[in-house]
């Protein structure tokens, strides 16, 4: 209906990277969300012409040049052609369609499910995937994900799990976390840098707290009922 109001749980001016990350903390916690730019692109210069294209260009160039595969010994898997602008601008358009087959990273510290089930922990999963990240769709990897596990009384991290690029590098925000003994809100008031696999955390840890508060058997249960 085009005289029909519509109303929403929360309102952003501006559509730069403050705004697409709070529309995006929004959205994670199930809320409505009106986005007010001037601009036809969301995302203003770090999504467009900055940050996420930079990256995005680098990945590509390393990938082209082969500077990382000259780095086995004994093997040289560089390319045998010159890498021309029409090949990096291919892969910053198809960053978020992009697959790219690879034995994945793993990566643990802390409790598993099996020990916690085991000691009779009652504990709330948290999970995240690469490919709803910036980070992740830039590099490729759209199976990787981190899984973190928190005491449901007080949520409490008790387990950090990662599959996926980078894994053995990203692990250790989690390890720093569980040696200081820190709890979900480490992670939901921490401002992590974009666009970067860290910020997984946060996003792990809203879905804990979301499944912890029942928040999401609620809506599943809502959306069931209609």
């Amino acid at each position: 209906m085009p005289n029909e109001i519509k109303t929403y749980d929360l309102v952003i001016i501006g559509g730069g990277p403050a705004g697409i990350v709070g529309a995006a903390t929004a959205k994670a916690y199930r809320k409505t969300v009106a986005v007010v730019d001037n601009h036809h692109e969301l995302g203003g210069t770090g999504v467009n012409t900055g940050t996420v294209p930079s990256k995005t260009l680098r990945e590509t160039a390393l990938a082209l040049s082969g500077i990382k595969a000259r780095q086995l010994i004994g093997m040289d898997f560089s390319l045998k052609q010159e890498a021309t602008v029409a090949d990096f601008l291919r892969h910053e358009q198809h960053v978020k369609e992009g697959f790219n087959t690879m034995i994945p990273e793993v990566s643990m510290v802390g409790a598993t499910e099996e020990t916690l089930m085991k000691a009779g922990v009652d504990y709330v999963v948290g999970r995240a995937n690469y490919r709803d990240n910036g980070r992740g769709r830039i590099i490729g990897d759209l199976d990787g994900f981190l899984k973190l596990l928190f005491r449901r009384e007080d949520m409490k991290l008790l387990g950090v799990h990662i599959i996926g690029e980078q894994a053995t590098e990203i692990v250790h925000i989690g390890l720093v976390a569980l040696l200081a003994g820190s709890t979900a809100d480490v992670f939901v008031e921490a401002c992590f840098n974009a666009p970067t696999l860290g910020a997984l955390y946060k996003s792990a840890t809203i879905d804990a707290m979301l499944k912890a508060t029942g928040a999401e058997a609620s809506l599943s249960a809502l959306a069931e009922a209609g």
